[in-house]
């Protein structure tokens, strides 16, 4: 019993430390606007908390919070979240070539007109590789939607403000 309070009390000796760093925001924020939860359901609080804790106990959430606040509920997890819910419009917008779910992407994004055509080019051609994957068939939505966030992430650089 000695050694569970010792144990404890150390715990709490070094969790004020620590502390200043990590209550920048408040835990409710952090399993609401970061990690795996809120790309999946940004407009959702209570799924986006029920998703942080599922899928890894909320360790996403908190990483991505200390790593890249900046991140969490901003630009990034709307964007991967937009990506997420319409993958199967994004797709087929970009074997077209356009449509106002690509046009929406853009907008979400941030990404200046100049640059959009650029960007639309670079994300048809990472789908079209992936397609041509024999992997592609067996691939979930939410593989499919990291891959284009990918790329958009690769190829927004500079010009797009997510």
């Amino acid at each position: 019993m000695k050694l569970k309070l010792t144990a404890a009390a150390l715990v709490c000796a070094a969790s004020t430390f620590v502390a200043p760093a990590v209550q920048a925001r408040p835990l409710a924020d952090v399993y609401t606007q970061c990690g795996i939860g809120a790309m999946l359901f940004a407009d959702t609080s209570w799924a986006a908390v029920t998703s942080n804790i599922l899928w890894d106990w909320g360790t996403t959430a908190i990483s991505s919070d200390l790593s890249s606040a900046d991140n969490c509920k901003g630009g990034q997890a709307k964007t991967a979240a937009f990506i997420f819910h319409s993958y199967a419009q994004l797709e087929q917008d970009l074997a077209r070539g356009e449509g106002e779910h690509l046009d929406a992407l853009m907008a979400t994004a941030g990404c200046a007109a100049p640059a959009q055509g650029q960007v639309k080019t670079a994300l048809r051609s990472q789908l079209a590789t992936r397609v041509a994957s024999p992997d592609y068939a067996q691939a979930t939505r939410l593989d499919n939607a990291r891959a284009l966030l990918d790329t958009l992430n690769a190829q927004a650089a500079g010009t797009c403000t997510i």
